[in-house]
């Protein structure tokens, strides 16, 4: 046989063992740490979920506890320990700007589904299309890495921003998704594989789009 470069990760991708996490059951830890190491994410989306699901973000309660910071409340003025389920789920400003996400995320999986876990780690309950899933889990990865920017500029730069701000910028998130879905062929991604969701435009950078002016 001979070892080409991609028999040579499925023989490593099938010796790996899911490392089990506190938070979660073991029995959906697979489906956790598939969702983290998704390839229809970049780097940057996976590094940010995988830290947020470790709970390694250098959020407030994080560094105080290691003697890094003298505050361990949100800065947004909550009197709750930011941490990482706080940043992502908990806080105020979160929830708005998953109620202005309503729309976008209405487009993938009913309202009454997006919880915690969810947010946090991928998981729904119920039976859902398999590229619904992937699209709302693209899209939440976008709105926590852009949570975690706005937190860092309102910290760091005294700066803050808007939840309109936020969605826009999730919005050019997407559209970067969307042309590289269109430059890269993932026939071969079993991440990728799934019907077409029922209901919805036929592409994402026209669903991209859609949103764009619609807001």
């Amino acid at each position: 046989m001979q070892w080409t470069p991609k028999i040579v990760q499925r023989q490593i991708h099938a010796r790996d063992v899911s490392e089990p996490n506190g938070a979660l059951p073991s029995a959906t830890a697979d489906h956790v740490w598939g969702n983290v190491a998704s390839k229809r994410l970049t780097n940057q989306h996976k590094d940010s979920a995988w830290m947020a699901i470790q709970e390694g973000l250098p959020v407030r309660a994080f560094m105080h506890a290691r003697g890094l910071n003298r505050y361990k409340s949100c800065p947004r003025g909550c009197t709750a320990d930011e941490t990482t389920n706080h940043l992502f789920w908990k806080c105020a400003y979160t929830q708005d700007l998953l109620k202005a996400l309503s729309t976008e995320l209405g487009a993938w999986i009913p309202t009454p589904c997006i919880t915690a876990d969810l947010v946090m780690y991928g998981l729904i309950p119920g039976s859902h299309a398999f590229r619904d899933l992937q699209g709302c889990w693209r899209l939440l990865c976008c709105f926590k890495y852009v949570l975690l920017f706005s937190r860092n500029r309102l910290v760091v730069g005294k700066k803050d921003t808007s939840t309109l701000g936020c969605r826009k910028m999730i919005h050019s998130l997407l559209c970067d998704y969307a042309a590289l879905d269109g430059s890269v062929d993932d026939s071969n991604d079993e991440t990728c594989r799934g019907p077409l969701p029922t209901g919805t435009l036929e592409g994402p950078l026209t669903c991209c789009l859609f949103f764009l002016f619609r807001a």
